[in-house]
């Protein structure tokens, strides 16, 4: 019957599925791994196809090894794609806080941005996934969940590789250290809220360092869930039973300074204004989160309605200051391009307004987008970059630690 032969078929053919999922999913410097596999699999199934053909004398026999080959590898794919779940870290274990020894009687600085990894990450991939199936969103059918990474992959190769959010955001916390006075405030540490580099850890190194005040700095404009998510986080730690003292910084949407400079930006990049389009660019939420966390867009919305009061007041015609979701929501972007091009604009400003950073949403959903919107030669469109990396920013998260340190000696 020749066992061996029918063994080596169904396992290297397993491998097969595997070696595909791992080449959709896994990182680029183990693509050439899970190539590697998937060409030796597919030599080897081919070498004992025809050797079963040879040793049963019937051709016959090659579609049934056929058979079992795709049968094989349509189960190894299932069950790498079963386990693509694994990639996403498990949430650390809560506990009591613990001050160390030494005492910082400065105050540490943490400034939070849900970042995006630097390069494609499966991992994040995966934590995402995993928070959308908690949230009752819609779930990927395991047939599909590898070209979900794949497709994540894709994008980052497209955007040039990496994003550029960390690094930004890295620019404006030593911006942010250099302003701050040092015999009052830390080393200003930067919160990715991505993987292992979580709110929670960041406030438990602060502890075991023996820094017992901290202020949180959210560079969000609205209250988003995620934000909620670590301040829930930072509360099982039982902070204040261990003497530490955290303040939060309020969302960046009641920012006068903010959003007058972003309108400033806006103005600047104008034609005449009667002939000057905007596309004030917010985030926009799913559904499900739309109705237990809808703050965050009411003041998404309040931030942006506050850039178009300015921007009408400079001169700019109110129907020609538009507001938009890149995600979830409509109006979307390349709707709105589309009705400020038809209104007469001969230029139209996209500004990515509650963007804090360049990301891959900015670099490659918005510029395709606005390529979408398709409209006359004589539209030109501009897209402003986001607000991160202005130097008034620095200032504007300056005065608000200022103010959350005025709190924070009050409640000591």
């Amino acid at each position: 019957m020749h066992y061996d032969l029918w063994a080596i078929l169904f396992l290297s053919s397993l491998a097969s599925g595997v070696a595909l999922v791992g080449l959709l999913a896994a990182s680029r410097a183990k693509e050439p791994i899970a190539l590697a596999v998937g060409l030796v699999t597919i030599a080897v199934n081919t070498w004992v196809i025809f050797g079963l053909v040879d040793a049963y004398g019937r051709a016959e026999i090659g579609l049934t090894a056929s058979f079992l080959t795709a049968a094989a590898a349509a189960g190894g794919y299932g069950l790498a794609s079963s386990l693509l779940p694994l990639y996403a870290p498990k949430a650390t274990t809560i506990a009591p806080l613990e001050l160390g020894e030494s005492s910082d009687p400065r105050i540490t600085v943490l400034l939070t941005a849900r970042l995006e990894p630097e390069q494609y990450n499966p991992a994040a991939v995966a934590s995402e996934l995993k928070t959308m199936a908690q949230d009752n969103l819609p779930e990927a059918a395991m047939s599909i969940m590898p070209f979900l990474f794949a497709a994540q992959k894709a994008r980052y190769r497209a955007a040039g590789g990496h994003s550029p959010s960390i690094h930004a955001a890295s620019e404006l916390t030593e911006r942010l250290e250099a302003m701050l006075d040092v015999t009052r405030f830390g080393p200003v540490e930067l919160v990715t809220c991505n993987g292992q580099d979580t709110l929670d850890e960041a406030v438990r190194r602060a502890a075991c360092r023996g820094c017992s005040h901290v202020i949180v700095v959210s560079l969000s404009i609205g209250e988003s869930y995620e934000l909620d998510r670590m301040k829930s986080r930072v509360d099982l730690l039982r902070p204040s039973a261990t003497g530490m003292h955290i303040v939060y910084t309020p969302p960046l949407w009641g920012s006068e300074t903010l959003a007058q400079e972003i309108a400033e930006r806006i103005w600047i990049s104008r034609d005449h204004p009667d002939r000057t389009g905007v596309a004030v660019i917010m985030h926009g939420q799913p559904e499900s989160r739309e109705k237990t966390h809808s703050a965050f867009d009411i003041q998404e919305n309040s931030f942006s309605n506050r850039i178009r009061m300015f921007l009408t007041e400079s001169g700019i015609p109110e129907p020609n200051v538009r507001l938009c979701y890149l995600d979830w929501r409509d109006p979307d972007v390349t709707e709105t391009i589309r009705h400020l091009a038809a209104l007469g604009c001969s230029r139209v400003i996209v500004v990515p307004a509650c963007f804090p950073f360049e990301s891959v949403n900015t670099i490659l959903d918005l510029q395709v987008a606005v390529r979408q919107s398709r409209v006359e030669s004589h539209v030109h469109t501009l897209i402003l970059s986001p607000w991160g990396d202005d130097e008034g920013i620095a200032h504007v998260i300056q005065e608000l630690v200022r103010e959350a340190e005025r709190d924070l000696r009050s409640e000591i």
